[in-house]
């Protein structure tokens, strides 16, 4: 391995800690040995800011997206359809144009040097340029400059994964977890659908509040394909990347607390929030309401106090 649009596309490839060390020590053997009290590859720290997913953006995601919807020369209804499916134009053009045999220079300087002259042209100078190296480029090559463009902030690289894995400490205690149902309400859409995040909402009489906003990344594969086919039938409005769907999303919730907030219209601010997955098989009608969160949450500390467990939250007002 030794080109720079190799590892990446690799590293992209994988979410796993060890393969991407793995990848890595394959880099290094190419490379430059290091003592392994070092990081585990020869990377420079150029190389390390892109993988982590330091990238400026020089051309709008936007005009890229239209730029491949001409390029391609797809129905726009298929287009679209592939869109909705992966939402990261750089996947997009990658997969959809004809293979090329060019490639870029194998090293990272050289690539950027060649982002920049390009996105430095005027724009129509610069689109006819891009589509030529689109339809002339390897699918990697391809795929890697498109991101150097768009100035993606996905990462495919932690910096945690430059070290050897350290024991982990013991954990003294365990931070219980309160489940809750709540229903998807805004959709901000990522690069990719795991790149997403939802703004989720509770019942609060004949109306639904929002209530906190959760990372899509621990979401299935099926499940991000059951969300992008909601918001394609049922958005409502659209702000930029946000989407404005039908109450009709229930999900499955935890968090660790609650604190009283006056900047939002629950009420409340919510503590250690992680989505768990959709709940298929649930309705509106299962959704909480603000005065049972409320309720319930002020159970929990009035046991602690029992307890003699000194409660991390005082007891919340009553929602107006």
């Amino acid at each position: 391995m030794t080109s720079f649009v190799e590892l990446y596309t690799e590293l992209d490839h994988t979410t796993s800690s060890d393969q991407r060390r793995t990848i890595l020590e394959q880099w290094s053997a190419s490379h430059i040995t290091t003592p392994t009290s070092q990081p585990t590859s020869s990377l420079s720290e150029l190389e390390v800011d892109v993988l982590c997913g330091k990238n400026k953006r020089r051309v709008h995601r936007n005009h890229l997206i239209a730029l491949a919807r001409t390029a391609c020369g797809l129905p726009d209804w298929l287009f679209d359809e592939c869109l909705t499916q992966t939402s990261d134009v750089s996947e997009l053009v990658s997969v959809l144009l004809p293979d090329g045999t060019d490639v870029l220079p194998q090293d990272l300087p050289s690539i950027l040097t060649i982002v920049e002259n390009l996105a430095a042209l005027a724009d129509e100078e610069r689109d006819a340029a891009l589509v030529r190296m689109w339809r002339s480029l390897h699918r990697n090559d391809r795929f890697v400059l498109t991101r150097l463009l768009s100035g993606s902030r996905r990462a495919v690289l932690r910096r945690a994964d430059l070290f050897p894995p350290s024991q982990p400490e013991p954990t003294a205690t365990a931070v219980e977890e309160y489940p809750l149902k709540a229903v998807i309400l805004y959709v901000e859409v990522g690069y990719t659908p795991a790149e997403s995040t939802y703004t989720v909402g509770l019942r609060s009489g004949e109306s639904i509040v929002p209530l906190t906003r959760l990372s899509a990344r621990t979401l299935s594969d099926s499940d991000h394909v059951v969300v992008n086919n909601i918001v394609k039938s049922s958005t409502r409005e659209r702000f930029g990347p946000v989407r404005s769907i039908d109450a009709t999303l229930v999900v499955d919730m935890v968090f660790t607390g609650l604190e009283p907030s006056s900047r939002r219209k629950s009420g409340l601010k919510v503590l250690g929030a992680r989505l768990c997955g959709l709940s298929p098989t649930s309705t509106l009608h299962d959704v909480a309401t603000i005065e049972e969160l409320q309720s319930m949450w002020n159970d929990v500390l009035s046991q602690q106090r029992s307890s003699d467990v000194v409660p991390s939250e005082r007891t919340l007002p009553e929602h107006p």
